[in-house]
This record gives C-alpha cells, structure tokens and sequence, in this order.
C-alpha cells in the first residue's frame, strides 16, 4: 500500500470526484464511497458509487453503513465483515453539522490493517469532504441569490417596455429574447413559432441553424417534436447524446396570452458555465408570463379607450340626433300649428266676415242718419230761437242742458269713427288670417334682395330717423327666386320690430352673405334693442304671441312670416339676449323647387 501524505488531497478541490481519485490513488486496492448523510430523518443528501471496478456499481454505501447510523458518534472508526458480499469495510465519519454526516467507506474482499499516517489521511479526507459539502452548499446558494438578482435587474429595467408594448411582432420577441438570455445567462437563444409560416418559424439569436436542425432531430427521434412539446426541457451538456453538443439547453413551451404552445423558447450556454436549473425555469416562465400579461393589459387598456372614444362619440352623435330629433318635432308642432290655425282661420273669417261686413255698412249708414239727426236738431233750435217765445226758448234749451246734447252732439262723430277703426282692425286681422289659410299659385320671379331691402329702409325712414342708425353689410349674392310682395311683408315685419324694440338711440345692422356650402343666401337683422326673454323665445312665431303693449299688435307679424319663408323653402332663425338685442336670420335657396302656394282658401 502506498503511502502519501496529506498534501495529495487538496481543500479547495473543485469536485467530490476530485477527492476519491486521490484516495483511489492513494488505496488502489480499495472500493471506496463517501456519502452525506441528514441526521434528522436518515435521508442521503449526495452520494458516490464504489471505485473499484471489482464491486458491482449497484454496491451502495448507504447500506454499509446503515446499521452504524443509529449509533455513531462523530470523528470515529468502525469496521465490519459483510457476510453476504464476502467483503471487510472501514468507516469514518465526520459530523459537518449537527444535523449533517460526511462517511468515508472504504472495503474490499480480505481483511486489512491501516497505519497510523493512513489513517490521517482518512480522517483528512472526510474533512476536505465536509468541506466540499460546505463549498458546494455555499455555491448553490450564491448561484441562487445571482438568479434571483439577475431576474430583478431583468424585471425593473422590463417595467418602462412592458408599458410601450403594443403587439407581438418581430421587434417584441427580439427583445424578449435578449432578455431571456441575459435572466439565465445564456449566450444564445431563438424562437419556435409553431403557428407561423413554415418558410420562416425561426427567430435566432446567436444560435446557428445547423444547431437548431440538430436539436430537432434529436427531439423527434425521442417521440417529443417541438410543435407537441407541452413541459419544460432541461438538458446537461455532459448528457451523451446531446441535441447540441458541448452546450447546455433549456426548452420553454409558452403557453400565455390567449396562446395554446403555439410559440417555443430555446435557451443554450456554453458547458464551462453552470446548468441551466429549475430555477432558471421559474424565474423564465415568471419573466415571459409577466410579460406577456403585460402586453395583454396594453392590448385591453388600447381597446378600453378605444371603446371610451367610441362610445363619447357616439354620445355626442346622440346628443346632435336628439337635438335634430328636437328641432324636427319643434318643426313639426309649429306646422300643426299653423294647419290647425289654418282651419280655425278659414271657419272663423267665413262666420265674421258677413256681420263684420253689415255691422261696417251699418255703422256706415248710422253715421249718416246721426249726422242728419244733429241737422234736424241744429234747424229746429235755430227756429225756437227766432220764434222769440222766451217761455219756448227757456224749455228748448232746459231739454238740451237735462240731456247733455252738446257733448253728444260732439262725442257721437268720435264713438263712430272709433267703431269705423275696431271694424277695420278686426277686418285687417280677418285678412292675416286669410293669408295664413290660403294657397294660391303666383308667379315667381328673380327678386334683387338689396333693392327691396333699400325699397323697405326707405318708406320707414320716418320712424328710423326718431333713434335710429342703419348699418348696412352688404355682400355680393345672387338674385333669387321668390314672390317679392311676400318678401317684403316679412322683411318689413322684422325691421320694425327691430325699431319698436329700440327704446333710445340704438342701430340696426342688416348684412347679407353666402353661407358656405349651401346653395341659398342669407339676411341677418340684428337690433340693440330690450332683447326677448328666453321664455319667450319657444313661443315666438305662435299665431297671437305677442310680448308688446296691449294696442301695439296683435302677435300674427312673425307667425305669418314663419309661413311664407317656410313656403320658400327657406329657414327663419333667430338669436337673443336680454337687455342687449335680438338677431333674426333668414336662410333663402337661389331656386324653389316647386311653385309658391299663397291665397286659395282651403
């Protein structure tokens, strides 16, 4: 047996493999094991299998030393016949902590004695092995505290592109797979789209296609191609055969965002660094579904606001359509106002006209009679009087005093031309409404709005130098066509309302325009007037409204301006504020397309 000294087996050995082929050298005659062992539950925590070839690889240490397990004392020997094997065996432990054993097991098929220097090496050699146990722990968990800081640097600097991700093309799984890489420290990667064009599945990095070709016939010949895999694969490069030579490998089916394994990570480093763990695979799979759930946030925030947009929209499209809506059914009421004031209208002037008409010849013929009554009476004082029959005179002109003669001699003329008046008015209100319930056909013609504006300016100019200024803003339009007597009754309507509105000096602005991308003219007559209270304003072309003094109109001016523009196919618009004035707008087409309807009873 050969003799070497402790200096052969080194501390800072990098394996456990390391240190039994030095004791192997040391003992070549030897079967040697070493185990560790947890003392709490008995259960190995790593192990070897026997050195020499002469053992079958099935010996396990673990049952060499399990009837000792119960009793053995730290730092001491024990040795045994095995009599099933036919074998002699040697064993010390070493207690590493304490809960944790390290055994050195060394056997073999005839009895032996070691010496005193052997046995330091023994003893040393559980130590160096108690201190590989420690070393490797140790490893392990800083290579543990690397991922986890690897995967938070990966994670922190992922948020800020999470947040900008839109879809997942081409550019989004370059850069997830960057990421991939730099998580688990791997140097190469690519991407397996099972559902892509098959011309072009492949997305490389750093990976060669030679390689990628190699691990898919390898996957196939094991029965687990890459568009059936469903569960992780890791491979150690150190496996024979391997699907990528001198590499390790970690295969990553994702199965996330409304995907169903449509879509294959591979991950490959070189064998000189570390094997890629289940950790590695946590951390990965935590990465891409974070991902992932990311880019499905965005996609759900995008199609909420999306859906906010159309759905303000569509709000502000209901809020026209109900304001249409409201417009038309005003239209609408308005019309069958005028139908129905149209019917009232046309009973009512046919009932008045007759007795209007006999009470104006009465009140006609009473004036005649009551002017040749005050003759009659005129006469026969003025014979009284030149009868000089002071008796006949003095009773004459009692009578006279007793029942006021004088003053309705003089008041009789006024109450007859005041009926006259009534008689008139009521006639004249009686034509309004005729107008309102009549459609005749007249003619049209080409009316030059500018001329009859002047025409009407003209014959108020009584009126408009009382308080008045005009201001005239006349634009260039056409001639259109209308029956001009209706024009002029409505534009006459409007202007003076706009002076009665005017209590002191004030002005009046008439303007003329083109509204664009309309086939009609527009005319504006804005006043500095009282204005019209907004109450007033719904109510303001209703037959009989009126808001003047009672005596100052009968309310009947706009409505039957409301009519005709409406016969012109036209518009009547009109704007206000109290206390500051009013703006009536009409909107009239260049052409009627069909004939004006006026004066024809219905």
């Amino acid at each position: 047996m050969k003799a070497n000294t402790c200096d052969n087996i080194c501390l800072n050995a990098p394996s456990n493999n390391y240190l039994l082929t030095k004791l192997s050298g040391i003992f070549p005659s030897f079967g040697i094991s070493w185990i560790w062992l947890d003392k709490t539950n008995n259960n190995v925590i790593s192990k070897s299998s026997p050195s020499s070839k002469i053992f079958k690889k099935t010996d396990d240490p673990t049952t060499i030393v399990s009837k000792y397990i119960s009793h053995t004392n730290k730092n001491t020997w024990h040795s045994y016949y095995d009599i099933k094997r036919s074998t002699f065996s040697t064993i010390y432990n070493t207690e590493i902590s304490p809960k944790k054993l390290s055994y050195i097991i060394l056997f073999k098929d005839t009895s032996f004695s070691f010496k005193s220097n052997e046995y330091s090496i023994i003893e040393f050699a559980a130590a160096a092995l108690g201190h590989s146990y420690y070393q490797h722990h140790i490893q392990s968990q800083l290579n543990d505290i690397q991922r986890h800081m690897r995967y938070m640097m990966t994670w922190s600097e992922s948020l800020e592109w999470i947040k900008g991700l839109h879809n997942d093309d081409q550019t989004f799984y370059k850069e997830l797979l960057t990421r991939a890489q730099t998580l688990t420290d791997a140097n190469g990667g690519a991407f397996y789209f099972v559902t892509q064009d098959p011309y072009s599945p492949w997305l490389l990095n750093r990976v060669d296609q030679n390689s990628i070709n190699r691990i898919e016939k390898y996957l196939n010949e094991k029965k687990t191609p890459l568009s059936k895999l469903s569960s992780p694969l890791l491979f150690d490069a150190k496996e024979k055969p391997s699907p990528h030579p001198h590499h390790h490998l970690l295969i990553l089916p994702i199965s996330c965002f409304k995907k169903s394994n449509n879509t294959i990570l591979i991950l490959s480093k070189p064998e000189s660094r570390e094997v890629f763990s289940k950790t590695d695979q946590v951390y990965l799979d935590l990465l891409v579904s974070q991902v992932y759930a990311g880019l499905e946030k965005n996609a759900l925030l995008r199609e909420l606001e999306d859906t906010n947009c159309s759905l303000r929209k569509e709000k502000k499209e209901q809020h026209i359509l109900i304001q249409k809506l409201q417009e038309t059914q005003d239209k609408l009421l308005q019309t069958e106002k005028f139908a129905a004031i149209g019917q009232l209208a046309a009973g009512v002037s046919h009932e008045i006209n007759n007795p209007i008409g006999f009470i104006s010849s009465n009140l006609n013929t009473l004036e005649e009679y009551c002017q040749a009554l005050l003759l009659v009476i005129y006469d026969m004082t003025n014979h009284v009087t030149q009868t000089n029959n002071k008796d006949l005179i003095a009773d004459f002109k009692q009578i006279s005093i007793n029942n006021d003669f004088d003053f309705i001699a003089e008041d009789l003329q006024k109450l007859v031309e005041e009926s006259k008046e009534g008689i008139t008015r009521v006639t004249n209100i009686i034509q309004i409404l005729e107008d309102l319930s009549k459609t005749d056909s007249v003619t049209l013609e080409l009316v030059d709005i500018h001329e009859l504006l002047n025409k009407i300016l003209d014959s108020t100019h009584i009126e408009i130098e009382k308080n008045v200024i005009i201001i005239k803003k006349y634009q260039k339009i056409p001639k259109i066509e209308a029956v001009e007597n209706q024009l002029y009754q409505v534009l006459l309507n409007i202007i003076m309302n706009a002076i009665q509105a005017i209590d002191s000096n004030g002005s009046i602005t008439i303007s003329t325009s083109l509204p664009p991308k309309k086939e009609c003219i527009s005319i504006s007559v804005s006043d500095t007037g009282c204005g019209i209270p907004p109450r007033f304003l719904t109510s303001l072309f209703d037959p009989f409204f009126t808001s003047k003094p009672v005596g100052k109109g009968v309310g009947l001016g706009l409505s039957l301006s409301y009519s005709i523009i409406k016969r012109h196919h036209g518009e009547i618009l009109v704007s206000s504020k109290e206390g500051k004035g009013s703006t009536f707008t009409l909107e009239l087409p260049f052409k009627q397309p069909e004939v004006i309807i006026e004066h024809e009873q219905t």
